[in-house]
């Protein structure tokens, strides 16, 4: 249940007094970006591979064809812990219809027991407590300030908004609104 289609790139630049914002296609979402800032892919992001659930390995390029939302939260962060009931809703709903969606946790933890504890609530992809220095890249190549934090990512593994929050708690229970293109649009 891909949006399909192969997707062109084109920018353009404007600028105000002391900014200059970048706007970059995909298909029909446009994403904000900051001075001097370029969109990065999903494998540069998150690593080449990834931990499963259940402790397997899958390859980050596996995941090419879906709608994937990379999450940043903490085991310290109240606003996170009322934040991931409603993406593991949000996530089991949209397997459950078949759609390709798929999920991976970043975390913020300094602490192995805090990850851990944290990881028995995540059903979905991770990048390692162990992998510190892809954890603090993906954090840096995001540009994230305060949490939580869920950037979505289209099919072709291009940022496409970093208000992923916001659409996650806009949509129906069921995500009938999937992939969310509207939303996109909206947030750009």
């Amino acid at each position: 249940a891909g949006m399909g289609g192969a997707s062109s790139s084109s920018s353009s630049s404007s600028s105000s007094s002391s900014t200059t914002t970048t706007t970059t296609s995909t298909s029909s979402p446009q994403v904000q970006l900051r001075q001097g800032r370029v969109p990065v892919s999903l494998r540069e992001i998150v690593g080449s591979s990834l931990t499963s659930s259940d402790g397997g390995v899958v390859a980050t390029e596996s995941l090419r064809g879906r709608v994937t939302a990379v999450y940043v939260s903490a085991d310290w962060c109240g606003a996170c812990k009322g934040f991931t009931p409603r993406l593991k809703h949000i996530y089991a709903s949209l397997q459950e219809q078949g759609k390709s969606f798929e999920v991976i946790w970043v975390s913020r933890d300094r602490e192995k027991s805090a990850y851990l504890s944290m990881q028995s609530e995540m059903p979905w992809l991770r990048v390692p407590f162990e992998e510190e220095e892809v954890r603090m890249t993906a954090l840096a190549k995001l540009w994230l300030r305060g949490l939580p934090k869920l950037v979505l990512f289209d099919e072709d593994h291009q940022i496409l908004t970093k208000n992923g929050r916001k659409v996650i708690l806009e949509t129906d229970d069921s995500a009938s609104d999937f992939p969310w293109k509207k939303s996109w649009e909206q947030l750009s």
